[in-house]
């Protein structure tokens, strides 16, 4: 039976917080690039295709991004549930003709949002295509790495100030998953998502201490795992963008062109749904379909924290109880204690004030410092 957002929601959120109340979950508010832009192919309203047609239909079509996946991943009653502010080719940065991520947050902050209310980003490669071609040196493109993940928190702050207390925030670290989109640029691309993706974890810490919670998922690291055991996830193929059983194709071979493959295979939805095309900058609906059922459990198992995925909140605002397989950062502004903490993977603890870990059993993985945010080493008693 299909659950509804509400009922779905309303008790996984709840467990995020220690003096949660239940509240309505009404929407789940996406931003970014193409990968959240749900007006693809539609009257390019906000709330497309809320009011005009259903999931199913809009599932269909050529192009299926990552809010409506994750929508059908958490199981909805429909998408008036949604509000998707992504637009194709946004970008953090100004670049002539491209809709920057701070107008979508100025767009969607006209409205309050709801307590629970969950959000989702996707932003960041277009700046990394735009800014970081062979011509560039490696150490620009980290300093506009650096820039970028600032410039990005600054919108998501905008985002906690106006009440949202989950957010996922999907960046990357390499350029791997889009490896041949980038070709002979990837080292500068690479060196742009390293500085990147280490800055938002330093950036986006602080702004938990409010008590909102974020997800920071690695979606780079997410589809290197799928690449290497596709089988697990369902899939026939990954990385074969020209046709199936062909070996990938080169950017001479128009490997690079998204309408060439939805030309020639985008009315054949099962090929779709069974590979995922690495090559390009859309990994095809099977890669954002697997995606977001990995967003929906960082929702629906509070409790669990997954490879790719770094958990950022304050100790007061976590679960009593974390299975850290991934990283789980900790902003302490003042001296704190958490309960209980297992698993094989990375502990962070920033702030000022001290964390104790009690009960930590299990945990083997290191111990980290995030630099130049008041980082300190957490204490496990």
């Amino acid at each position: 039976m299909q659950k509804s957002i509400l009922s779905t929601l309303m008790v996984c959120l709840s467990l995020l917080s220690f003096d949660a109340e239940a509240h309505e979950i009404k929407r789940v508010i996406s931003f970014g690039d193409s990968y959240t832009d749900v007006s693809n192919g539609g009257p390019g309203s906000l709330d497309y295709p809320s009011k005009y047609q259903t999931i199913d239909s809009f599932k269909a079509a050529a192009y299926y991004p990552l809010p409506y996946a994750l929508l059908e991943a958490l199981g909805p009653a429909g998408t008036d549930n949604m509000l998707g502010y992504g637009t194709s080719a946004a970008s953090i940065n100004k670049f002539g003709g491209r809709v920057q991520f701070a107008s979508q947050v100025n767009s969607a902050i006209l409205i309050k949002f709801a307590k629970n209310d969950l959000v989702l980003v996707n932003i960041g490669i277009n700046d990394a295509d735009v800014l970081c071609n062979r011509a560039i040196d490696k150490q620009k493109c980290e300093k506009s790495g650096i820039e970028a993940a600032d410039a990005a928190a600054v919108q998501v702050k905008k985002l906690i100030d106006n009440g949202a207390k989950t957010i996922i925030f999907a960046a990357f670290s390499s350029t791997h998953h889009v490896h041949h989109w980038f070709g002979e640029n990837a080292p500068q691309g690479d060196a742009f998502a390293a500085a990147y993706f280490d800055e938002l974890k330093k950036s986006l810490a602080p702004l938990t201490s409010s008590g909102a919670v974020i997800h920071l998922v690695d979606i780079a690291q997410f589809y290197d795992r799928v690449r290497l055991n596709p089988e697990l996830y369902g899939f026939d193929y990954y990385d074969q963008p020209c046709a199936p059983k062909t070996p990938p194709c080169t950017l001479a071979e128009g490997g690079a062109s998204w309408n060439k493959i939805e030309y020639k295979f985008g009315a054949d939805q099962d090929w779709r749904v069974k590979h995922v095309l690495a090559n390009l900058l859309h990994p095809s609906t099977g890669g954002l379909n697997v995606l977001a059922k990995y967003m929906a459990d960082l929702v629906n198992y509070p409790d669990k924290v997954p490879p790719a995925d770094i958990l950022i909140g304050n100790a007061g605002s976590l679960n009593q109880s974390l299975e850290v397989k991934g990283t789980v950062i900790f902003h302490q502004e003042k001296d704190g204690a958490f309960e209980k903490l297992s698993g094989t993977g990375t502990l962070v603890k920033t702030g000022p004030g001290a964390l104790t870990i009690k009960h930590g059993d299990f945990f083997k993985g290191p111990r980290q410092r995030l630099e130049g945010k008041l980082s300190v080493l957490v204490d496990r008693v």
